[in-house]
Formats: C-alpha cells, sequence, structure tokens
C-alpha cells in the first residue's frame, strides 16, 4: 500500500499541514498517539471505506483540555465576526445617504403605493408617485387584452431632481410587475 496522508491544523496556531505516513501501520499508530492540540481535519489519500473506519476508530478523541481550546478560539472567533458586522453596521449607518437617491416603491392593488425598503425613512414625492402611477398604467394597458390588469409592481423611482435632467428617466430600467385577472367592476 502506497502512503497515507491526512490534513491536520495545529491548534495553538491554527496552521494546517499535510501529515505523510509511509504506511497505513505507522498512520494508525500515529493517530493512536495523536499529538496534543493536533486536530485531523480529513484523510486525503483515498482508502476502502473498511479502512477508512478502522482508522477513524482508532484515533485518539480530542481530550478535555483540547475540546476547551477549540471552544474557545471558535468564540473568539465568532466574537471577532460580531464586531466586524457591528463595526461595518455602523460605517454604513452613520454614512450620509443622499436624500434624492432612488428609492424602491410597491404597488398593490390592496396597498396602494409604499416604500419597499423600512429603512427608507422618506416621504414619497409628487414626482415620483405621478411617474410609478403612469408607469403602472402603461403595464394595464399591455395586459388589458388578455383580461388582466397589473395587480403589483416593484419600481424604482428617482424621488428629486433626476441625474440626465430628462423626466424619462425618472424611473430607471428594472421595475417588475406581476399582471392579475381583471374584474368586471375594473
Amino acid at each position: 500500500m502506497s502512503k497515507i496522508e491526512f490534513n491536520i491544523r495545529d491548534l495553538k496556531t491554527g496552521e494546517v499541514v499535510c501529515a505523510e505516513f509511509p504506511d497505513l501501520a505507522t498512520a494508525q499508530t500515529w493517530l493512536e498517539d495523536r499529538p496534543a492540540f493536533t486536530q485531523v481535519l480529513r484523510l486525503v489519500t483515498t482508502l476502502e471505506p473498511q479502512t477508512e473506519a478502522r482508522l477513524r476508530e482508532a484515533m485518539r478523541p480530542l481530550d478535555e483540555q483540547e475540546r476547551a481550546f477549540m471552544l474557545e478560539a471558535e468564540q473568539a472567533a465568532e466574537a471577532e465576526r460580531m464586531a466586524e458586522l457591528a463595526r461595518l453596521q455602523e460605517i454604513k449607518d452613520n454614512t450620509p445617504k443622499d436624500p434624492n437617491r432612488p428609492m424602491t416603491l410597491r404597488w398593490t392593488l390592496s396597498t396602494g403605493l409604499t416604500v419597499a425598503d423600512a429603512s427608507d425613512d422618506r416621504e414619497i414625492t409628487d414626482a415620483a408617485r405621478t411617474a410609478v402611477l403612469a408607469w403602472i398604467a402603461e403595464r394595464d394597458t399591455w395586459v388589458e387584452g388578455r383580461g388582466q390588469r397589473v395587480a403589483a409592481a416593484s419600481v424604482s423611482v428617482w424621488p428629486g431632481p433626476i441625474p440626465s435632467g430628462n423626466e424619462a428617466d425618472r424611473i430607471p430600467p428594472g421595475g417588475t410587475f406581476v399582471p392579475g385577472t381583471r374584474t368586471p367592476d375594473a
């Protein structure tokens, strides 16, 4: 049989290396006496399932100190991730937002026009309302021949000055709508 390889990690440094053994017996002996604070990540060499299971059973389990060290390291890494997320959120929250940036509006037959983003506290301007309702009315003409009408829509719109200065650009491409059956009274 050829050499046996494992990916292992030094729990103290986090370094991952490949441990190579000349034969199965040497690999099994090493697993039985696995050095402290060394974690076997995976078997690299392809073996028969029975042989792989035998090696797994032979491996010395992590002792109480090793498990405690791993748990502490995982908790520290999680705390670091959460601190980084909080830092990024603070940057995002403190970044001044352009009041004239596009806003996403949602329209449904039952609720009318609303701001889609709950964190967007801007009021819907008359210009935005007029443009979105005209956009919906145009799409209504597209589906009315099939006995349908727009039932819901999601549209981005410039609420204030349009960067191009052209009113036709108030609603950037990408709006979506869902048609529904037109009722006899509609």
